[in-house]
């Protein structure tokens, strides 16, 4: 019998958490007044632009793609495509028989200012593979054009019952579609390599002096795609066993990357997403907020939310948006300083103490002893690679490696020739090189300190040294 944990609803709950708990990280950046930047433009990860927009950002484009290995006879795939529509909510304060725009409105302790907000939105597909081997599928959507105003009651105590003022949210319509498609990669594995690809249809025309908050407007914010399979397992797109690393390299994931997510034990659901994951990210135990938050930004929020005077907080905290799924983004963006605000001391001292990956350090040296292991970063003259001696100065290969947290925005290097310039022992014990690919002048990287750190399996000796 299945536990409700176990049901592909509960599981995609749980990947939907950590997904937001990413992506809503990068849709509220900063805790300052909404009118300031980062924040009077959000949305920044995952931009699918419409058609006839040209982003000067190079990595914005009107289309996504995900590709992973699926394993299985007849498994069924269940994919969820999820976004952020934008909307503008404008304030608007009474004036005679009507209302007036405003650049801001108080009533009593709260402000309202106009800003941007977002709506979430979701696209589901199921598909049995088998199905669409034979044929891909395709699932069209489109969120209209909206137009809503909420009226602003007077504070508590104030004369008459009429507004105050009102706010106006508006959204622009988007349209797009979902296609999946299946493809049997011919071996002794029975694998199969699943394509997602969303795209963002709606149109605006050839406008090259559209400027990029009114093509946010019609854009998908923070697109992103969870994928649950049923009878089938994926492979690990990050650490993939030996027999699976040839047909990993021909996947082709534009603009987002899928990772496993879920229980450690389990391989049945993947999370594709802009922000690059390592498998099976998991919510910080530590934090004892609603709000999930697996990569501390409450802890890294903390001392800034503290600092804010009340009027900044009190701006970061208006999401007095409606009781519906129209102000959920605000409200879910917003909990991190509500929560931060008021954290007790000792959770506070909690999410800044916690050690997740902890191995045994050395003893320290005696006093003026040479660095060692248990030094940080200790600096050595050379390390012995396959039998060949590399120092500073020495030429080798790049083989960066996937499973390496933070290893896949490396993997572009992979073939390339690179110049060591430093050789350093861990506190771990490991040894790590400093390395500078030859597209990169050393003096240059050097001056700003733009160097890749790589272990020596990561090296390959490009010339012998005696």
């Amino acid at each position: 019998m299945t536990s409700a944990a176990g049901t592909p609803e509960a599981r995609f709950e749980a990947a939907r958490a950590v997904a937001e708990a990413v992506l809503y990280d990068g849709y509220v950046l900063q805790p300052e007044r909404p009118s300031r930047r980062p924040n009077a433009e959000r949305s920044r990860f995952g931009v699918l632009v419409p058609l006839g927009y040209s982003p000067a950002d190079a990595s914005e484009r009107t289309f996504n793609q995900t590709e992973c290995l699926l394993e299985g006879e007849h498994p069924n795939l269940s994919v969820r495509v999820r976004f952020l529509h934008l909307q503008r909510c404008d304030v608007e304060s009474a004036f005679g028989a009507g209302f007036v725009a405003a650049e801001a409105l108080a009533v009593g302790a709260t402000t309202y200012l106009p800003r941007d907000e977002a709506v979430e939105a979701e696209v589901s597909v199921q598909a049995a593979v088998t199905d669409l081997l034979r044929a891909p599928a395709e699932v069209r959507f489109r969120r209209p054009a909206s137009q809503e105003y909420v009226l602003i009651a007077g504070s508590p105590g104030a004369p008459g019952p009429d507004p105050v003022g009102r706010l106006v949210r508006e959204r622009q319509a988007v349209e797009g579609v979902v296609q999946l498609a299946a493809e049997p990669l011919h071996g002794p594995y029975g694998v199969t390599r699943i394509r997602v690809r969303v795209e963002n249809r709606t149109q605006v025309g050839a406008r090259t002096s559209m400027e990029r908050p009114e093509a946010l407007a019609h854009s998908l914010a923070a697109t992103h795609v969870l994928l649950s399979a049923t009878d089938g397992t994926f492979v690990s797109m990050l650490a993939p066993p030996d027999w699976a690393e040839g047909y990993v390299d021909r996947c082709d994931n534009i603009g987002i990357f899928p990772v496993l997510v879920g229980e450690p034990d389990r391989a049945d659901m993947m999370l594709s997403s802009p922000i690059i994951l390592h498998d099976h990210a998991r919510l910080a135990p530590e934090d004892a907020g609603s709000r999930p938050d697996p990569t501390g930004i409450e802890r890294l929020l903390g001392v800034p939310t503290m600092s804010l005077t009340e009027t900044p907080l009190t701006a970061a905290l208006d999401v007095d948006a409606p009781n519906t799924t129209e102000g959920r983004a605000e409200r879910h963006a917003a909990a991190p300083f509500s929560h931060v605000s008021a954290m007790p001391p000792d959770v506070l001292e909690r999410l800044h103490g916690a050690v997740h990956f902890l191995s045994e350090v050395p003893q320290a040296p005696a006093w003026g002893a040479r660095p060692h292991a248990g030094s940080p970063a200790a600096e050595l003259d050379e390390v012995v690679i396959a039998g060949t001696v590399v120092r500073k100065g020495s030429r080798v290969r790049l083989r960066p490696s996937r499973a390496r947290p933070g290893g896949l925005a490396d993997v572009a290097e992979a073939g390339r020739t690179a110049t060591v310039v430093a050789v350093f022992l861990d506190v771990d014990g490991s040894h790590r090189l400093a390395v500078v690919p030859e597209r990169d002048g050393v003096g240059r990287a050097r001056s700003r300190g733009a160097y890749l750190y790589l272990s020596p399996e990561e090296i390959e000796p490009f010339e012998a040294t005696p």
